[in-house]
């Protein structure tokens, strides 16, 4: 019986995307049994995923199409994956944040406690080199440049986090109006935050792999507009956001 759910959201737009999600899918597979999946939700005008037969364990990976040939959207992709999911337990994960194992089943016995789970609280952004490194040695996380640029995190459900499937399906997910980059985490964080959800943030590190960052791509062409919507959330009261959390028609698929 499967209890947990990992759910990636993932559109590919460069080699390094397609890279780093074969490497946090061959780093998550030694996890994956009877009782542990991950959901891959894809989306794109065709699938470009052409590679999870080399992935160990791959039986319990669900890959999941959308057709979608506008600008990513991160939460659409979140929800349908939940609404997919088999697990009680859900594990957010961005393709690009590693997290050491052990963390994991560790994180998750604190959702008996908390409602939502922020498995780190500093994450280091790794150069190309140090990137390599990281892979290289078997992602060994005492070897980590220490000189290298970190962030506290300013976000609970930004990178990893961590919920049950029953908390996350009564805020109805990720706001699905906040496409490409930037605030998808704020607004869920304030939905969060405003409805008063448990939260426990761990004293743990997190790695950020290296990828191109194009500011011209069109995935950065809304970040104005959504920053827009996260202010309609930040000025709305905590029964005016259980009123709209109510209005979603449908969300995921």
């Amino acid at each position: 019986m499967i209890k947990q759910s990992i759910i990636i959201s993932y559109k590919q737009n460069d080699s390094d995307r397609k890279l780093n999600l074969q490497r946090i899918l061959g780093y998550l597979s030694i996890l994956l049994n009877d009782e542990t999946e991950i959901v891959l939700v894809e989306q794109d005008n065709f699938s470009k995923i052409d590679f999870l037969n080399s992935i160990p364990n791959n039986k319990h990976i669900n890959h999941i199409f959308l057709e979608n040939k506008g600008i990513f959207n991160k939460g659409w992709g979140y929800n349908a994956g939940v609404k997919n999911s088999k697990g009680n337990y859900l594990i957010f994960n961005d393709i690009d944040v590693f997290l050491k194992l052990s963390q994991y089943s560790s994180s998750l016995k604190l959702l008996e406690k908390y409602d939502v789970i922020n498995p780190y609280n500093k994450i280091y952004f790794l150069d190309k080199n140090n990137s390599e490194k990281f892979i290289n040695e078997n992602h060994n996380f005492n070897n980590i440049d220490l000189a290298s640029q970190y962030y506290l995190p300013g976000v609970i459900s930004g990178g990893i986090f961590m919920m049950t499937k029953e908390k996350f399906l009564m805020l109805k997910g990720l706001d699905e109006e906040c496409y490409g980059y930037g605030h998808e985490d704020d607004i869920f964080d304030t939905k969060i935050r405003k409805l008063q959800l448990s939260i426990m943030v761990i004293n743990e590190i997190a790695v950020h792999l290296f990828h191109n960052v194009f500011k011209d791509d069109i995935y950065y062409s809304r970040k104005s507009i959504n920053e827009k919507l996260l202010t309609q959330y930040i000025i709305m009261r905590p029964d005016e956001i259980l009123s709209k959390i109510n209005n979603f028609n449908s969300f995921g698929i």
